[in-house]
């Protein structure tokens, strides 16, 4: 997470680094069933200049499940608003 913040090309996001990484919803959002149903899951994380600011983290997987997304090349699945404290 740390080295993918660092390589958004906002300077806003240069020097944050991830300090945890929570699953914050129910155990079933998390699930096999879910996660191929829904396409997508839902975390809180910690990151920032101190790595204590918290965020919510979305991960979407497209049709092909969440393998694609795994060995895909470099970080360029990552979006960040700062002001909305949201990663997607």
């Amino acid at each position: 997470m740390g080295e993918a913040l660092g390589e958004l090309p906002c300077p806003a996001y240069r020097g944050f680094w991830c300090d945890g990484v929570l699953m914050n919803q129910t155990e079933s959002h998390y699930s096999k069933k879910y996660i191929n149903d829904k396409r997508k899951a839902r975390f809180r994380t910690w990151i920032g200049k101190n790595g204590q600011s918290p965020y919510d983290l979305y991960l979407t997987f497209g049709t092909e499940g969440p393998e694609p997304l795994c060995a895909g090349p470099g970080h360029q699945w990552l979006y960040a608003w700062q002001r909305n404290r949201l990663l997607h």
